[in-house]
């Protein structure tokens, strides 16, 4: 049986009448439990894994993303990530412009969080300005994503707007 030193969880702001103050106290609030949550995953991983382990169990970050098959400045946008354990979400921005090829791929995924297997999922992308269900798929160690037009794997029209709307995805990393 596992047995864990006991964290106290914060307590619950007072409420009072100035809303300035309650906003503050909430937000005081959810940071606390946001480092008690932490501490919590931290302690259970430490006794898991082994003293100081615990803190490689967490992780967030962002990087720079940039589309490929566009004429002009290649368009880009700031990603965001969170890594528990070897689980990755990624938060995309919209990656758009105007095509030149019939390819599209987003390049700069950081090797630190590199999806361990070829994987593919369904994502938000429009071609001359049709919403349409695209696929974006994930290589095994890759820092390159290719996303095709649609869910069948179509190419893109070498011409026109093309891209993707924000999205997130999740996958195991290497």
């Amino acid at each position: 049986m596992l047995i864990l030193p006991k964290l106290e969880p914060p307590n619950l702001p007072l409420m009072v009448d100035d809303d300035t103050y309650k906003i503050t106290s909430v937000i005081n609030y959810l940071q606390s439990l946001i480092d008690y949550l932490y501490n919590c995953n931290a302690l259970l991983a430490d006794t898991v894994l082994g003293e100081g382990q615990g803190s490689a169990v967490y992780n967030t970050g962002s990087f720079t993303v940039t589309g490929t098959g566009f004429s002009g400045t290649a368009p880009s946008g700031t990603a965001q990530y969170i890594q528990i354990g070897k689980q990755v979400t990624v938060f995309l921005p919209a990656i758009q412009g105007t095509s030149n090829a019939t390819t599209f791929t987003i390049t700069g995924i950081l090797p630190s969080i590199a999806a361990a297997y070829l994987s593919y999922s369904t994502i938000p992308t429009f071609d001359n300005t049709f919403a349409i269900n695209g696929m974006i798929q994930l290589s095994a160690s890759g820092t390159t994503w290719t996303l095709f037009r649609d869910s069948l794997g179509n190419i893109w029209t070498p011409s026109g707007a093309k891209g993707t709307r924000e999205f997130a995805i999740s996958y195991i990393s290497i």
